[in-house]
This record gives C-alpha cells, sequence and structure tokens, in this order.
C-alpha cells in the first residue's frame, strides 16, 4: 500500500472512532439521574410486587388445601366403584334402548351407574373450585371502609351523676332515678386494616384493625351521642366479608341532665328554693361496643 494510501486509511480509522468517543462522553449529570431514578422506581415495584406475593401465598394455600380435598374425595370414590366393579370413564356409553312398542312413548333412560358418580364427581369439583374462587374475593374485598350496628356500654368518667329523676323528701333531695353507665344501640362506620399475621389463633386474612366513629341517633335531637375509637373486626365466614367486631374509644354525650348548680343529692335545697333545677350539660365516658358490619 502506497504512503497516500495508509494515511487516507488512517484518516478513516480516526473518523469512525471519534463519533463513537464522543458519544460515550455525551451522558451527562441529568441522565445519570435519570437513570438511577428509573432503577430505583424499578426496585420499589419489584419490593411491592414481591409483598403482594407473600401476602397472596396464605390465600393461594387455602384455595389448594380445598382443591386437594376435593381430589381426594374424587379419588377415594373411585377407588369405592373400581372394588365393585364399576369403571368409571371419562364418558361412559349409555346403553341402547330397547324397540318401543307402536303407539306408546318410549321410557326415558336411566343414567348408567358410572355416569351418575361422575357426574356426582364433577359436581363435587365445580363446587369445591367456587367455593375457593368465592374465598378469595371475599379475602381481596374484606377491608377497607364499611358500615355496621351494634351495642355498647359506657362509664361515665364525669365527677356528677346522670340525673334521670329526682325528689324532695322533707327538705331533702333523693334521687330516684340515675344512669351512669347506659347501654345504646349504635351505627358506626369503620375502616379497617389487614395486618399480615396471626392473632390468637385467627389467620391473617380473617381478621383487621382500624379506627371507627359511631352516632346513637336520637329523637329530638338529631345524635343523642358520638364515639369514637379502636376496632377489631372477625370475619365470621372465609367465602364473606361479613364481619363481627370489637370497639373500644370513648363516647361523648352532647346533652347529659344533671342536678342544678348549688342542687346536691341527699342534702337540703338551698335556701328560698322548694323544687329541683336541672341542667343540660356534655359529658364523656368510656365505651365497649359489639357489632355486626353489612
Amino acid at each position: 500500500m502506497t504512503t497516500l494510501g495508509r494515511t487516507i486509511a488512517i484518516f478513516a480509522a480516526a473518523s469512525v472512532a471519534w463519533p463513537a468517543s464522543a458519544s460515550a462522553q455525551q451522558l451527562t449529570t441529568e441522565q445519570a439521574e435519570r437513570a438511577e431514578a428509573d432503577l430505583k422506581a424499578r426496585y420499589r415495584d419489584a419490593l411491592a410486587m414481591a409483598r403482594d406475593q407473600v401476602a397472596d401465598a396464605r390465600r393461594r394455600e387455602r384455595a389448594e388445601r380445598r382443591l386437594a380435598k376435593a381430589n381426594a374425595a374424587r379419588a377415594s370414590a373411585q377407588r369405592e366403584l373400581a372394588q365393585l366393579g364399576i369403571a368409571v370413564p371419562a364418558a361412559a356409553p349409555v346403553p341402547a334402548l330397547a324397540p318401543a312398542q307402536a303407539g306408546a312413548p318410549a321410557p326415558a333412560p336411566a343414567p348408567a351407574a358410572p355416569v351418575v358418580a361422575q357426574q356426582k364427581l364433577d359436581v363435587a369439583a365445580v363446587r369445591a373450585a367456587a367455593d375457593a374462587e368465592a374465598e378469595n374475593k371475599a379475602t381481596r374485598d374484606f377491608g377497607g371502609l364499611a358500615l355496621g350496628t351494634g351495642l355498647s356500654l359506657t362509664v361515665d368518667l364525669g365527677t356528677r351523676d346522670r340525673i334521670a329523676e329526682a325528689t324532695v323528701v322533707d327538705g331533702i333531695v333523693r334521687i330516684k332515678k340515675s344512669n351512669n353507665t347506659p347501654a345504646r344501640l349504635l351505627f358506626e362506620s369503620h375502616y379497617l386494616f389487614k395486618p399480615q399475621f396471626d392473632l390468637l389463633g385467627v389467620e391473617s386474612d380473617m381478621w383487621g384493625v382500624g379506627p371507627f366513629v359511631a352516632i346513637q341517633p336520637g329523637d329530638k335531637e338529631v345524635i343523642n351521642a358520638i364515639g369514637l375509637g379502636v376496632m377489631l373486626a372477625f370475619r365470621r365466614e372465609p367465602t364473606k366479608t361479613d364481619s363481627f367486631n370489637l370497639g373500644f374509644g370513648v363516647i361523648i354525650d352532647p346533652d347529659v341532665q344533671l342536678l342544678g348548680d348549688g342542687i346536691e343529692a341527699n342534702k337540703p335545697l338551698p335556701t328560698g328554693e322548694t323544687m329541683i333545677r336541672y341542667r343540660e350539660d356534655s359529658q364523656i365516658g368510656l365505651m365497649a361496643m359489639a357489632s355486626f358490619s353489612f
């Protein structure tokens, strides 16, 4: 090769190598940051997917147990039929019918014993699969916002008794009826979280915990009392989201009837007064509630 040819080849190789080197140096700090953010986002997505897989593992295990029981029942029935000398083919042929007499309707053929057994086994398998699907759906839907109704018991924390009725006997104030631990019917709304661990032998998919708000509607007032606290919810059946709930918290009564100022139980009325005065005030108490969600 001549000197001119070698020079041309060197310049050609340099012209090819130079753009590649320049493009490698064009990775700016901004591009590096974008690449790092993309990697972090992929890591978070992978971590969330792993957590979901761990949460679904127990549900899949329960569904597999139900299907395994159905398959075991099917195999047991097939063994019993085999011991009796009855084969259960995938599609057993139906025996041919005897010729019908002229003018008389042909009787309906009775299904062969193997066909009946196969049909029963198939129905059992279908039911088991349907139950497993219903259980998985109920587990997914359980939690979040829900409504319920229940009964509560309040322990009053106020310094003065709730007075329903009082009278004056020989100038002394006597309490005829008071109630510092009222029972009530409440309507409540709660939001449940689903921790991924068992509680007192209850599997993680069968219970939840979260805050609740409850109200007691009134006759004269729109709301007689309002409460809030923390609730534990336990599903009653694996295939349903209905739950039995236990709530603990505080409740506030905005209009509690108390003895008027200056009037005390088992003491004389203030000088110059002949009748018992009442007043209404707010009172707070501790509350325990049992409810059913719907």
